[in-house]
């Protein structure tokens, strides 16, 4: 595989990777990751370099290990990489999108659509990513394999240590975030939570955030100017943020960008109860009030869905059961797996 991120650099394209090659390796195939950015390791090696370095470096050590299948992630260097290292014995060249590619750049787009008609699958975790990218590929070309999840076993000592900032702050209850705050709409989401917490209902409410980024600064900029600092702690970037599910009584995910977010799907598989958006992308893995709660993109409506779970705690446990289950048969890493194994052309 291709990618251009792997730990420590946090993300979901770094959480995607790694899990699909497990997945991949329980069953049976020997994974290579070349990466662009973080750090080498037994079964990954990290080129650095500016993004067209990486093309000619990447394509170069893959081109050595003469794979069956290449695998690119999420970014034009990575897939033009895997283009490049293409030999006779690549049975597959696959392209998966993470998120939405948006430029207004008519050359730069065109040439995207060229690489991508090079490759023999091009894949979108979500419909409604497939469609909103307006890529004209041919039908038969592309796949939807949505990310997965697996099961973690979370340290209880993780899970006291962010149980006690609530205590310390004085907060009745804890809504969780997990976010990467580089996109506007990640950001804008965000803001709509803000807005949301002023409602007297949540007034005791405080909100943990795991998650770094370049407009993280603004972001806490905005929190001060609201007056409420000491209802929002920032972690940053954190290696696992899973005992964040365990440990707040809400998962909260109010993002208008995502292909199908990997945070959203761990939050599931953790059993945290959910609120969200009523958004596309989100109702393809969640429906309202079977699996979470999901309600209009306006301040008011997403208080009043966050304070009906942290009021209705048979409610809550309803839709977060449901949700695990729904996270273990339908976002499951040996599953997805598989279904990439289709891609490759492999029949199981």
């Amino acid at each position: 595989m291709i990618t251009p991120y792997v730990a420590p650099i946090r993300g979901g394209i770094t959480s995607f990777v790694a899990g699909l090659g497990r997945g991949l390796r329980r069953l049976g195939l020997d994974v290579h990751i070349v990466a662009r950015e973080g750090s080498t390791s037994e079964e990954v090696e990290v080129l650095g370099g500016s993004p067209r370095h990486f093309v000619g470096a990447a394509a170069a050590v893959v081109a050595k290990i003469r794979p069956d299948f290449i695998h690119a992630h999420a970014h034009w260097y990575a897939l033009r990489a895997a283009l490049k290292s293409r030999t006779r014995s690549t049975r597959r060249v696959v392209f998966t999108f993470h998120t939405s590619w948006q430029t207004s750049n008519r050359v730069a787009r065109r040439s995207l659509r060229r690489m991508l008609l090079q490759c023999d699958r091009v894949t979108f975790p979500s419909r409604f990513l497939k469609d909103e990218m307006k890529m004209g590929l041919p039908r038969d070309l592309v796949d939807v394999v949505p990310p997965g999840t697996e099961e973690q076993v979370v340290s209880p000592e993780a899970v006291n240590t962010l149980r006690e900032i609530s205590i310390e702050a004085g907060w009745s209850r804890t809504i969780g975030v997990v976010s990467k705050f580089e996109w506007p709409e990640k950001v804008r989401g965000f803001r709509l939570l803000l807005q949301a917490l002023r409602d007297p209902r949540l007034s005791e409410v405080g909100v943990v955030v795991a998650g770094g980024g370049s407009l993280l600064p603004a972001v806490q900029e905005e929190v001060l100017r609201l007056g409420l600092e000491r209802r929002i702690r920032f972690l940053g970037d954190v290696a696992d943020p899973r005992a964040l599910y365990t440990a707040c009584h809400v998962y909260c995910h109010s993002s208008f960008q995502e292909g199908l977010s990997l945070a959203l799907l761990e939050a599931m598989r953790a059993g945290a109860p959910i609120v969200s958006l009523k958004l596309p992308f989100v109702q393809e893995a969640l429906q309202d009030r079977t699996h979470a709660l999901l309600v209009e993109p306006t301040p008011a409506a997403l208080a009043d869905g966050i304070n009906l779970l942290l009021s209705d705690q048979t409610l809550a446990s309803t839709l977060a059961k449901h949700a695990r289950d729904r996270a273990c048969t339908e976002f499951d890493w040996n599953g997805v797996a598989g279904r990439f194994l289709s891609s490759y052309g492999v029949e199981r």
